[in-house]
């Protein structure tokens, strides 16, 4: 495991989460794995159980943070042909 850090000055963090609610290691942390995820380093499930998340609460996520699946049309396609045949409908 690596550790990455940087400095905040302590009374941005402490509004941030007084306003918030929310823990800024915590919203920084999901911002490092949704790059993540953007830029091909690390797949959709390592991102959802490093943040215990379910599948739909991790795609919405994802989806909330413009993170979408980068799949050509054709290979739509043959994704859903393939799906078709396994459920005995092609």
């Amino acid at each position: 495991m690596s550790t990455v850090s940087f400095e905040v000055p302590e009374a941005v963090t402490n509004a941030f989460a007084e306003r918030s609610g929310v823990d800024p290691a915590r919203v920084a942390y999901e911002a490092f794995l949704v790059e993540g995820v953007r830029h091909g380093a690390i797949s959709r499930g390592y991102f959802r159980d490093r943040l215990g998340l379910s599948f739909d609460d991790g795609e919405k996520l994802l989806a909330d943070r413009g993170v979408v699946y980068d799949i050509s049309e054709e290979d739509l396609r043959r994704e859903v042909e393939t799906f078709r045949q396994m459920a005995g409908r092609g």
